[in-house]
Parts: C-alpha cells; sequence; structure tokens
C-alpha cells in the first residue's frame, strides 16, 4: 500500500494534536499549540471537541493553521494577548498576579469567575451583601498561598544548608 504526502501529514497532525490534548486535559500545560496544514484542521478540532477542550484557530498564510488547545475559557484572553489580537485586561492581570504567587490553572479560572460573578452582582445592585463573603474567601486563598510560599521557602533553604 502506498501513502500519500497527505495521508503521512494527516496521521503527524492528528497524533500530535491527540498528543497536546492530552498533555492539557491532565494540567501538564495549560496551553498547547500546534502548526498543522489546513486540509487536517477539521480532524483535528474533532479530537479536541471529543475530549471536551477549548480551541482556538490562528491561520497562517494559505497552508497552516496554529491550533490552540486550552482547558480553561479565560486561557483565550493569554493566547489574544501574546497574538497581539484584543484581549480583556482584567483577565489577563489575575492571571499574572495569580501565577506569580504559584497558583494552578484551575485556582485562577475559579477565582476568574468569581470576578465575573461579582461584575454580574454589582449591575444588579447586589453586590454589599455579597462582599463579605467574597473578602472571606480572597483572605482564606491568602492566607493559603502565605502557608505554601513559607513551606517552600523552609525547604529551599534545607536543601541549601545541607
Amino acid at each position: 500500500m502506498k501513502y500519500t504526502t497527505e495521508d503521512m501529514s494527516m496521521s503527524w497532525a492528528v497524533g500530535n494534536i491527540m498528543s497536546n490534548t492530552l498533555l492539557v486535559k491532565r494540567g501538564v500545560r495549560p496551553i498547547a499549540n500546534e502548526s498543522i496544514q489546513n486540509y487536517c484542521v477539521d480532524e483535528c478540532v474533532g479530537i479536541i471537541k471529543k475530549e471536551g477542550l477549548c480551541y482556538m484557530l490562528d491561520r497562517h498564510g494559505e497552508t497552516h493553521t496554529v491550533v490552540y488547545i486550552f482547558k480553561y475559557p479565560y486561557l483565550e484572553n493569554i493566547i489574544n494577548f501574546r497574538l497581539g489580537k484584543p484581549y480583556d485586561k482584567k483577565i489577563l492581570g489575575v492571571w499574572v498576579d495569580w501565577k506569580m504567587s504559584g497558583a494552578s490553572e484551575e485556582e485562577v479560572d475559579k477565582r476568574i469567575k468569581r470576578i465575573a460573578w461579582l461584575a454580574r452582582l454589582e449591575r444588579k445592585g447586589g453586590l454589599s451583601a455579597k462582599l463579605d463573603e467574597e473578602m472571606k474567601l480572597d483572605m482564606e486563598i491568602g492566607e493559603r498561598w502565605a502557608i505554601r510560599y513559607e513551606k517552600k521557602r523552609k525547604q529551599e533553604k534545607s536543601s541549601i544548608t545541607r
């Protein structure tokens, strides 16, 4: 049986997309990207959708498309920022702040959802009742990060002194 260049390119693209999809789904990578030929896009998007993940396409010329795979919808803003496209500055700011603190993508996602929830409450005029609850959550999260940071610092200190 003779394989065409298109057959080999399709199987290469599908294999790489499957691999990257698995890495994103398991949380190994927050975002994965792969440059594939345009005729492979539909097959690859089908694999991503089947796994319940998000994707974004960025066309590169007449023959290729970069497929971005991610689990949390807010990461589309991070990709747009990287590509020089319009993005939500508040989401980018939250992501940077929390990632600098060592937060996981899941924790950042929860925080962004809370911010969106508060914005909806504020528009409806019911913010003051829920604000104290939100501040408590922030304090708990802050304490958790302080404890984690302190443990990490002690581990680094003990490994340096050995």
